[in-house]
């Protein structure tokens, strides 16, 4: 049977954050990791016969720029970390079509992995005579807390 709180009682006080705290870093792979065991099946994926894997390209696909992902604030105060490993499907412009988070990690370190990916452009790959390439690649995001 759940509680009510009754209205005369004053409700319990949230702990809050000191405003000098520091927060917790996620920080991401510069680079592609090579590809779990686990791996997302093919018929999950849109057009997933249009891309190759890295492996055999004379270049894989450069992040450009810095890469960070926010922090959930319940994982925070759960004092929660872990590792996302995530699927890229980049195409030939350095897009990121398609991002999936691979079973393991939390939903809420899995969608803020997602959102830090998904918004990241790279420098497409390349076949060996220089053309760009749709290209799969894999991608950790570790979130550690300080």
């Amino acid at each position: 049977m759940a509680r009510e709180a009754r209205k005369d009682s004053p409700a319990a006080p949230t702990p809050a954050e000191p405003s000098n705290a520091r927060r917790p870093s996620a920080s991401v792979t510069a680079g592609p990791v090579s590809r779990p065991r686990l791996a997302v099946p093919e018929s999950g994926l849109a057009d997933a016969a249009t891309y190759v894997d890295a492996g055999g390209l004379s270049s894989g696909p450069r992040l450009l720029g810095r890469l960070t992902a926010t922090y959930p604030p319940q994982a925070y105060q759960q004092r929660r970390k872990g590792v996302v490993v995530v699927q890229l499907m980049i195409d030939e412009s350095g897009n990121v079509s398609e991002a999936i988070a691979l079973p393991g990690a939390s939903d809420d370190l899995a969608a803020a992995a997602l959102e830090a990916l998904r918004g990241a452009r790279f420098r497409p790959a390349e076949r060996p005579e220089g053309q760009p390439v749709r290209v799969r690649v894999y991608f950790a995001v570790n979130f550690v807390l300080e």
